[in-house]
Order: C-alpha cells, then sequence, then structure tokens
C-alpha cells in the first residue's frame, strides 16, 4: 500500500504546469488595456466594482436599524407585559416595618487589574474589577430565625496610576 503511494507521489512530484500559449497572454493584454479598472460583463456592459459599495453600505444600515427595532419592540414588550402574583406570599407594611437588619457583611471574592491606559487628559489609569458577596442578616417579630439575604457584586473602579 504505502509502495503505491510512494510511486504515486513520485508521478505527481514529476508533473509540471504547463506553459499559456501566446494567443492566451495576448487575449489577457488587451482585456487589460482596454477595461482599465472596470470589467465586461457577460452582456459586453462595462461593470465598475465601485458601484456596489453604496448599496452595501445601505443594506448594512438597513440591518442595523432593523436590529435595533426589534430590541425597542421587545423592550415594549417587557414594559406591557404582566406578571401573576401571589399575594399570599406577600408582607404586609406592618410586617415590613418590624423587619430589623441584624447585620451585613461584604466579603471580596475576585479582584483583577486592566492594563495601564491612558484617560482623556492624558492621566495614565487601571480599572480594577471586583466581586463581592454581599450578606445580610434581618429580624423579623412574626419569624423565630432570622432571614439571611446573600447576593454577588460586582464593580469596576477606575484608579489612577501613580509613578515612584
Amino acid at each position: 500500500m504505502s509502495r503505491e503511494i510512494e510511486e504515486t507521489e513520485a508521478l505527481l512530484r514529476q508533473l509540471k504546469p504547463e506553459e499559456p500559449t501566446d494567443g492566451l497572454r495576448e487575449k489577457i493584454r488587451e482585456s487589460l488595456r482596454s477595461n482599465g479598472s472596470a470589467t465586461k460583463s457577460a452582456s459586453g456592459r462595462k461593470v465598475h466594482p465601485w458601484i456596489w459599495l453604496p448599496i452595501a453600505a445601505a443594506a448594512c444600515l438597513a440591518i442595523v436599524f432593523s436590529i435595533r427595532t426589534m430590541d425597542i419592540q421587545r423592550e415594549v414588550e417587557l414594559k406591557d407585559a404582566t406578571f401573576d402574583v401571589d399575594r399570599s406570599s406577600l408582607i404586609s407594611t406592618a410586617e415590613m416595618e418590624s423587619i430589623k437588619l441584624l447585620s451585613e457583611s461584604n466579603a471580596l471574592i475576585a479582584a483583577e487589574q486592566s492594563p495601564v491606559f491612558y484617560l482623556g487628559n492624558g492621566v495614565p489609569a487601571r480599572e480594577i474589577y471586583l466581586k463581592f458577596l454581599d450578606t445580610y442578616k434581618y429580624q423579623s417579630n412574626s419569624l423565630a430565625k432570622p432571614i439571611t439575604v446573600t447576593y454577588p457584586r460586582e464593580e469596576i473602579r477606575i484608579v489612577p496610576v501613580v509613578s515612584d
């Protein structure tokens, strides 16, 4: 099997491309001289490729505006949407006033920094990406156990870079 492949490869290496005929070269020269930057279509008319640029730009703009219109329609649909709420799970105003904050804590989970960049006034700065875990503990008169609420929070701070 490998011998057959080697023989085929040897035959392929011996193949050389054929030179174009003088007639073909002359036709190419004539075509380049007569057309310049325009090309001839099958009907014989000159077609200028740059004519498609405004059409392509208009098509791109139409696509961008249609996408933005779809986003606006989605926002309107969400604003008009109604949601069913189970009224039995809601807390009354009196119960809401009886809830007291017992403690809160903010734990830094991760911090990353960006490369140095320059603000508009030329001051070097860096973005610091901070991820926190916020925990709040509440006590209600109607509940025996305190309620603990925990949620993640992200911050991006822009800090000037001080050089030594």
